[in-house]
C-alpha cells in the first residue's frame, strides 16, 4: 500500500470570508508543509498553469480511501454558526459539502473519509450565517490517500540560482501519464560543480 500525503497551511493573518454561501480557501503555492506528490499544484490535469500565487484545490494522484482533516481559527466570530466543509468535487456551483460541521466552537475542526478517484479535487470551504464577513486568522488543511497504485516516476527540473522555482516556465516541461509534472527542485550548486580532474 501506496500512502500519499499532503499538508498545506494558510499563513497567519486576516482572511475575511463574506456573508452568505460558502468561500473556498485558496492556499499560497509556498503554504505546503508535506507535499511530496505535488497534490497542491501549479499545474493543471491538461497540463496548463494555474494562474496567481494560490489555489483551493488538492488532487488526488491515486485511487484509493482519502482521511482529510481540516482546522480553521476565526478572529473574535460574531456569527451565531461557524460552517466548516469539506468538498469532494471541487469549487464547481452545487459542490457536495455534506458533511458540514457547524457551531459555535473556535476553532473548528473537520474530519472526512471518502473512496476517492485519481484526479478529484478536495476543497476547503467555509461559510457562516452572521450579516457582515468574518475573519479567518489560520487555517490548517490535510489529505491523507491510501492507495494501491503507484505514483508515475518523478521529473527532475534544474532551477538556476536568483530564480523563483514555483514560477510557471516559459515553455510547460513534457507531460506524462495525467499531465502532472512533479519538479524537485536541483540546487544551483549541483548544476554547477567542475568536471572531474585526472590525477
Amino acid at each position: 500500500m501506496i500512502v500519499y500525503h499532503c499538508s498545506v497551511e494558510l499563513p497567519v493573518g486576516d482572511v475575511t470570508i463574506p456573508a452568505g454561501g460558502f468561500t473556498a480557501i485558496e492556499f499560497p503555492f509556498t503554504s505546503e508543509r508535506h507535499d511530496p506528490y505535488d497534490m497542491h499544484s501549479r499545474r493543471a490535469v491538461d497540463g496548463t498553469f494555474i494562474g496567481g500565487a494560490s489555489s483551493a484545490v488538492i488532487r488526488i494522484p491515486a485511487d484509493g480511501v482519502a482521511i482529510i482533516e481540516s482546522e480553521v481559527a476565526w478572529k473574535a466570530p460574531t456569527a451565531a454558526s461557524l460552517r466548516n466543509a469539506i468538498t469532494l468535487d471541487g469549487v464547481r456551483t452545487g459542490a457536495d459539502r455534506r458533511p458540514t460541521v457547524a457551531g459555535v466552537d473556535n476553532p473548528t475542526a473537520h474530519c472526512r473519509t471518502a473512496r476517492v478517484k485519481a484526479g478529484q479535487t478536495i476543497t476547503l470551504q467555509l461559510g457562516h450565517d452572521a450579516a457582515g464577513g468574518q475573519k479567518v486568522s489560520e487555517a490548517r488543511f490535510k489529505v491523507t490517500v491510501f492507495s494501491e497504485t503507484a505514483p508515475p516516476p518523478a521529473r527532475t527540473v534544474r532551477v538556476k540560482a536568483g530564480t523563483d522555482p514555483y514560477a510557471a516556465p516559459a515553455e510547460p516541461p513534457a507531460q506524462y501519464g495525467d499531465g502532472i509534472a512533479q519538479t524537485p527542485v536541483v540546487p544551483d550548486a549541483q548544476q554547477n560543480d567542475p568536471p572531474p580532474t585526472n590525477g
